[in-house]
């Protein structure tokens, strides 16, 4: 990955591995459990799975809990033709969408690797390859374990290295001042800070970069119960927590700490907290007293 890696001191001995160098077993064998093949199984496979093993093996687990596959075909247009694919969509392509992914996901159109939110595959070529493989590995991992949770906001642009900076600043990402524009360069800035992370060069990244990605990561890493999603229409952040995790009335441990659920059409009162209800006696908060002194 020469071209996102810190150049080597000219006087290095080369005794410790490079930041990003090192390969994870876990990881190795948690990409193989991702990851389908359509037609040939080339050896260009091992190198794609070398790569996916630079990344924390929570990370890919994360991806196989939440149904993500890895598609290897010979080319992007194969891959989104095949069996994993077609099982995803909703509707079958139409004849005007299959030739677009034939000009489109072509080796012509130099793309080398897909990410595709809607179906959730990672998508790597077996014809043909980028020559700096792991980076666009790497890059495109990034996107799937980001895209889901990223919060799109000016601040994320700011300060970035220049590589970076120089990426997001193609004109292909739209006009400047576009919501779809600031949505598009922050995710890309999130995947390549996720590879700046695994190369040992999160220093150079803004604390606001660094903040979201490890805020995103930790939530990948942390309990599985609980995801944080950015609802895009209305701008509101959800954290939402499964079902059987939620705690009712009727727990017999924290239930009398929580409120009975209204019958439809009941208006409710509003107030300041500290103006307590008519109906709240001396006796209840007396008894709400002695309940914050053994939590505490």
């Amino acid at each position: 990955m020469t071209g996102v890696r810190r150049s080597v001191d000219d006087f290095s001995v080369l005794t410790e591995p490079a930041a990003g160098s090192r390969i994870s077993e876990h990881s190795w064998r948690v990409a193989r459990r991702l990851s389908t093949v359509a037609g040939e199984e080339a050896p260009i496979i091992e190198r794609y799975l070398a790569a996916l093993a630079m990344a924390p093996a929570e990370h890919l687990e994360l991806l196989l809990r939440r149904g993500t596959k890895i598609v290897f075909a010979p080319t992007v247009e194969h891959a989104l033709l095949s069996a994993p694919a077609t099982e995803r969509r909703s509707a079958p392509l139409t004849a005007q969408e299959r030739l677009r992914l034939r000009s489109e996901y072509s080796p012509e159109s130099e793309v080398a690797a897909i990410f595709d939110p809607p179906l959730d595959l990672l998508i790597f070529p077996t014809h043909y390859c980028a020559d700096d493989l792991e980076r666009v590995v790497l890059h495109e991992l990034g996107h799937a374990l980001t895209l889901y949770l990223a919060n799109p906001r000016p601040a994320l642009l700011r300060g970035l290295p220049r590589e970076i900076e120089n990426h997001i600043s193609h004109r292909g990402y739209g006009p400047d001042g576009d919501p779809e524009t600031l949505r598009q360069r922050v995710l890309e800035v999130l995947a390549e800070a996720y590879v700046f992370t695994l190369v040992g060069r999160a220093d150079e990244l803004p604390a606001a970069v660094m903040s979201d990605l490890m805020f995103i990561l930790t939530t990948v890493e942390g309990d599985k119960g609980i995801r944080f999603e950015f609802d895009e229409d209305t701008g509101r952040t959800l954290s939402r927590v499964e079902k059987d995790r939620l705690v009712f009335p009727d727990d017999p441990e924290l239930g009398g700490l929580l409120a009975q659920r209204p019958a439809a059409g009941i208006e409710l009162e509003a107030r300041e907290l500290d103006q307590p209800s008519a109906a709240v006696t001396s006796e209840d908060e007396l008894a709400r007293r002695r309940t914050r002194r053994k939590a505490a």
